[in-house]
Formats: structure tokens, sequence, C-alpha cells
């Protein structure tokens, strides 16, 4: 509700922000209700809400299947998967700079968190059986948003878009069933939170200034912005998971770890890796590079607050990309309680 207001009150023309807002609360009311009759029926056949005794609990085939289909429409909503991904670029590009940072850097991480914590436990003969449904929710989203990403000219609902496909990406890895593919999804879930949000942060400053988040309106930035370009580059490094950033060790890990399953899970991350590295050189090249228009010559380049700000998530999309360990050792016991529960209740 908090990020719904952040939409009306905060957005741009007043028929965009209703329509985008009603999208993000249908979408969101309509699901949740799908995942609270889900529990409603778990508490009904189980006589508990508990999470610790639902994992111990043995339920048929049957009531396993049941769960799982409720759960996961539910919590692919928030990731989002495609076909459930519509209202996100909505709610991005019409949601203030502040809204757009809540929405990449937590709320999207709900969905992938609860199939973590809620879903695989409860559920592991599904997740044997038939995780390859949740593959292939990951799977049509990571090739449909490639290709859209292409042809995107906003830069907001491109950043948007980008998030679809780290998100499912991570989706993939999740359901892969391999200890390192877990590590990476969970290490990129925390990576995307602060690579969104400080592209989120760059797009707002660009829109805050100029009113324009068409790319092809702007040109020539790095001749009057040249600390925010070196900023906004960093970003983008970080954005298609180069090396020594933060974005590079969980996709290190999740192609690791699909590497033992699959490899066409691989060539699939593979083929979407091109298209971001393309997409983000493209943009980035479009934005601060070729002629400079003249009515962006008429602000300065980051003032000393802006500066701290995207030091500060510079800071940590370094130190994470050069020392790892950092954040991986306190994903390590999660990720072990979660194997822990499947092999129980298998």
């Amino acid at each position: 509700m908090p990020l719904l207001f952040l939409i009306i009150l905060i957005g741009g023309e007043r028929k965009v922000r209703l329509r985008a807002s009603l999208m993000l609360f249908l979408y969101t009311l309509v699901f949740s209700l799908i995942t609270l009759c889900t529990i409603v029926y778990l508490n009904r056949i189980t006589g508990s809400t508990d999470l610790f005794e639902l994992i111990l609990c043995d339920l048929s085939f049957t009531q396993q299947a049941i769960v799982y289909i409720g759960f996961l429409v539910g919590f692919c909503v928030k990731i989002p998967s495609n076909p459930f991904h519509v209202w996100l670029p909505h709610a991005h590009v019409e949601a203030s700079t502040v809204g757009s940072v809540l929405l990449a850097g937590i709320i999207l991480k709900m969905g992938g968190y609860a199939i973590l914590r809620i879903l695989l436990p409860i559920c592991p003969k599904m997740y044997d059986e038939y995780g390859y449904v949740g593959s292939l929710l990951g799977y049509m989203s990571v090739i449909n948003t490639s290709l859209i990403i292409i042809t995107e000219s906003d830069l907001k609902r491109l950043i948007a878009y980008f998030s679809i496909v780290h998100m499912n990406i991570a989706l993939i890895a999740t359901f892969a069933g391999e200890k390192l593919a877990i590590y990476g999804a969970v290490a990129m879930m925390i990576s995307h939170s602060l690579i969104a949000s400080g592209l989120f942060f760059c797009i707002g400053l660009l829109y805050e200034r100029y009113q324009i988040r068409d790319m092809k309106y702007y040109g020539g930035l790095v001749n009057t912005h040249i600390y925010f370009s070196i900023v906004f580059f960093i970003f983008v490094l970080s954005n298609f998971s180069f090396p020594l950033t933060f974005g590079f060790w969980p996709e290190m890990l999740v192609l690791t770890g699909l590497s033992i399953v699959s490899y066409l899970d691989v060539v699939v991350i593979l083929i979407s890796a091109i298209f971001s590295l393309a997409s983000n050189l493209i943009f980035f090249t479009k934005v601060f590079f070729g002629v400079l228009t003249e009515y962006l010559v008429k602000y300065i380049d980051l003032t000393k607050n802006e500066l701290f700000l995207f030091c500060n998530l510079i800071f940590y999309d370094l130190l994470f990309g050069l020392r790892p360990n950092v954040y991986l050792i306190f994903i390590e016991n999660p990720v072990n309680f979660l194997l822990t529960a499947l092999s129980i209740t298998h």
C-alpha cells in the first residue's frame, strides 16, 4: 500500500499513474488472495500454519501439487515472471525514484525469498518432479524480456526489464536443484538490489534535471557530466556482470551450478547475457556519447550530496565484487538449512 500511494501521489501524468497503480493493486490483490487460499488449505489439512511443522508434515503428492501451484503462481507475480510481469514496467515508470528503488531493492525479492523459504521445503516431491515448471516460467521471461530490451528507448522502463531478466535468472537457478545454483540465486537477488537501486538513482537524477526519460533526446553528456558518466558506467558494468563488480560472482555461481545440471540452462542464460551486454552498452553510448544537445548544458555535474550517495553505493559494489566472501558467508547457513529441510522431507 505505501508503494501504491508513492505512485498515485508522486507519479507522472494523472491518468497514466492511476492506471499503473491500479495494475499494481489488482495484480497484488488477486494473486495474494491465491496465496492466502493456499495457506488456508494447508491449515485445513494439517491443522497448523507453523512453517517448521509444515516442513515436517508428509503431504501426499496431490496435496503438494495444490500447494505448489497456489504458492508458485502467487510468488511469481512478485518476481515477476511471464505472464505475470505486465504490472512492473508501468509501476517503475510512474513511481518516483524512491518508489522505484523500494520496488527493485526490496519488493521484487519477496517472491524469490518466499519460494526459497516456504515453497521448496513444503513441496519437495513437486520440486523433484515438476521443478521444471518454475524453470519454464524463468525461461519464458528471460527470452521474451531480452528481446524487448533491444527495442526499448525509455530509460526507466529499460532498467525495469533488466530487473525482470535478473530475477528470472535467479528463479531458474532456484529450481535447478544444485547447491551452487541456489547460492548464486540468493547472491543475485542481493546484488540486484544494489545495482538496480544505483541505476534508478542515476535515471532519477537525469529525469529530475531534464524531465525526459527517452534516450533519443540525450547525447554527449560525457562532455558536461564527467563524474556522473563514470558513476553511471560503473553501474552499467555491474548490470552486465563485468568481472570485479558485484554482479559478476552471483552470475558465475549460477552458471557453474547450472552447468552441473543442464547445459541448456547455461545456453539460455549466456544468450540473455549477450543481449544484456549489447543493450547496456548501446543505451550508455546513446546517452553519454555523440552530439551534445543544447539543453543538456544548463545543469552542473553531480552535487556533493549526490556524489556522497553514489560513492556509498559504488564502495559496496566494488567491495562485494573484489571480496565476495564478505556476503557469501552469510548465505551459507540459510542455503544449508534449505537443503537440510529438503532432505528431511524426502
